[in-house]
């Protein structure tokens, strides 16, 4: 597994930090193929690829700006459908041993919840309003989704935020599968620190999303489960879980190539149970400014920082 040789993917990004009205953005959530940086070639020398969810054909998906006071309506998709319209199976194993979404017909059922948003009920993305494609069936709670965008209010300071999906029963198995991105609230005070040059801004305000994972040999994801039983699938659900590969922002083990300058770096735990202890080599100190809450009352100096999980885990 090569270490520091792929460069560090930078999500795209929509901006919807001048928004007004009721326009909604659209994140599709679909199936693709993604070279994940393992190394690893196919007989004709090119990258392995790998199968993956994500939002808009991307993942992690894409990076939404959003700005205090000015409420954002967003349409989340679900296409985990295939050339012919029909919908998938799961990526991985489904533990029916437990309770879960269940639906009436086939189909993935996913919800997408903006983690840390201040957000009315019926757009919060609940585990039980859950929907398959083309809401084909849907969870109890449901009341928004498909063609009814949730409604963001954004009524919250500046903050690092981020949405995921949140499925009854599945919500560790589609986060892993891909379904996660950052969305960014800024207000007035973060954008005069920025234009009096007291934080960065892009290209220097960089955010980065780190997940482990597990590989099978032919670089497809692996989640551990038990043997099939009849009538509860392959039991997954696990107390805890640890993969041996580190990817950040959808790459394994990248590197960036910086100036000599000041960075802003918004850190994202998205794995399952993993905590990191991160701190820059040579004696380089870092200053955190903030939480998942929003900024600090002041900047703090840090030689090594601990962040913890960031994942839905309540609904498994």
């Amino acid at each position: 597994m090569p270490r520091f040789v792929n460069p560090l993917p930078i999500p795209s990004v929509i901006n919807a930090t001048s928004a007004s009205g009721r326009q909604a953005i659209t994140m599709t959530i679909s199936q693709f193929q993604q070279d994940l940086g393992l190394g690893l070639k196919d007989a004709f020398g090119n990258p392995v690829l790998t199968t993956v969810w994500g939002y808009n054909g991307q993942y992690p998906g894409p990076t939404i700006l959003a700005t205090k006071g000015k409420p954002l309506y967003v349409k989340w998709l679900n296409r985990l459908v295939d050339a012919n319209g029909n919908p998938l199976s799961h990526l991985l194993p489904v533990d029916q041993s437990i309770r879960w979404a269940n639906p009436a017909t086939p189909g993935v059922p996913t919800v997408t919840h903006l983690h840390g948003g201040h957000t009315e009920s019926a757009s919060d993305g609940l585990p039980e309003a859950w929907y398959t494609p083309y809401a084909q069936s849907k969870g109890p709670t449901f009341r928004k989704g498909e063609e009814i965008p949730y409604f963001y209010e954004n009524n919250q300071d500046a903050a690092t935020i981020w949405y995921h999906d949140h499925a009854l029963g599945i919500t560790r198995l589609n986060v892993y599968a891909g379904l996660a991105g950052f969305y960014l609230l800024t207000d007035g005070f973060e954008e005069g620190l920025r234009r009096s040059n007291r934080l960065p801004a892009s290209p220097y305000d960089i955010g980065l999303a780190i997940q482990d994972r597990l590989f099978t040999a032919e670089g497809q994801l692996f989640y551990p489960s038990e043997p099939e039983e009849e009538g509860v699938g392959a039991p997954s659900i696990l107390p805890e879980f640890f993969g041996d590969i580190i990817l950040v922002n959808g790459k394994a083990w990248p590197v960036l190539q910086v100036e000599p300058r000041q960075y802003r770096f918004r850190l994202l735990n998205g794995s399952d149970s993993r905590f990191y202890n991160l701190k820059l080599t040579k004696g380089v100190k870092m200053v955190q400014i903030a939480s998942d809450h929003g900024l600090l009352p002041q900047p703090i100096l840090q030689e090594q920082l601990l962040i913890a999980p960031a994942s839905g885990k309540k609904s498994s």
